[in-house]
């Protein structure tokens, strides 16, 4: 029945492929493909398991794509569709795909990773002696989180060593910190805003604003040891610096890009501006970045 269901699919696929087939290769590329699963089903020298042999090429078919995509079951779904990084457990550090395995970015302070002294560059090889080879964002994520309140075995690999250590981090919800300001040396705002979460735009925005009104005369906007967070955040804390020009765009395959363009309604300061950034840069603060050196509003240190 599964390899009926199999050839449906096949035939829907061609079906929807139709026109567009004949000028990329796809009918020849599926008929490898239904070549090598006959060859499994009926060559090789167990009985091999056809839906995982399938679900294994679909993930490969996106992964091959995009790295950082991922095929969930039903179960996977529901648990991205109900998780929020503000609101569900986990180890409160932000991970990304690399060399197949989840290596932190960055860890937010005060949470439970950075308690348990983990840090950017460290890469997780296992959760709870499952190993996370292969597994997509969700997927670990999703290991993270479960069972809530449970503290949670990471097999860890730090940075410049190579046999992994074995930490114990809690499961809990972390709050977002505060962004750090204060006046340093010749009148130099200095801000720092650890995580870009939802609300620390309009944080930033009071914070620098009260700086220039003490009378700093240029900015350190700190973005080190920063990743995740909300893309809107971003193009809030970005447009405080710029009075024109693109922040970001969105586009897709079938749709127009959309250009994010600074408001000059929303601009704060036209003082001089450094961003720090290091390897534990990424995400929302990236954007944040990017627009101020692709704009040459500031320059970029790290």
């Amino acid at each position: 029945m599964l390899l009926s269901s199999v050839l449906v699919i096949y035939a829907i696929i061609g079906g929807m492929l139709g026109r567009v087939s004949a000028q990329n290769g796809s009918y020849q590329q599926l008929s490898i493909f239904m070549e090598v699963l006959s060859r499994i089903q009926n060559d090789y020298v167990d009985e091999p398991s056809i839906r995982n042999a399938v679900n294994g090429a679909i993930r490969g078919l996106l992964e091959n794509v995009d790295p950082y995509a991922g095929y969930l079951s039903p179960q996977e779904v529901a648990f991205y569709k109900a998780y929020s990084p503000y609101k569900t457990p986990g180890i409160g550090a932000v991970v990304a795909k690399r060399f197949g395995y989840p290596l932190i970015l960055s860890v937010i302070p005060g949470g439970p990773a950075d308690k348990a002294k983990l840090g950017t560059g460290d890469m997780i090889e296992s959760i709870d002696g499952v190993t996370t080879r292969e597994m997509n964002i969700v997927q670990i994520e999703a290991l993270l989180a479960n069972p809530a309140g449970k503290p949670v075995a990471l097999s860890v690999i730090r940075r410049r060593k190579t046999e992994p250590e074995t930490v114990m981090v809690n499961r809990e919800v972390t709050p977002a910190p505060p962004v750090e300001a204060k006046i340093i040396e010749n009148n130099i705002a200095y801000l720092k805003v650890p995580y870009l979460a939802p609300g620390k735009g309009q944080e930033a925005k009071r914070q620098l604003d009260g700086l220039l009104k003490k009378g700093a005369t240029s900015v350190i906007l700190d973005l080190r040891y920063s990743a995740g967070g909300e893309e809107s955040e971003a193009v809030e804390l970005a447009n405080l610096f710029l009075d024109s020009g693109t922040i970001g765009y969105l586009q897709g395959q079938k749709f127009d890009k959309k250009l994010l363009t600074a408001n000059p309604k929303e601009a704060l300061t036209k003082a001089p501006l450094v961003v720090l950034v290091n390897q534990g840069t990424g995400g929302a603060p990236e954007i944040v970045a990017g627009a101020i050196a692709d704009n040459h509003r500031g320059e970029l240190v790290g």
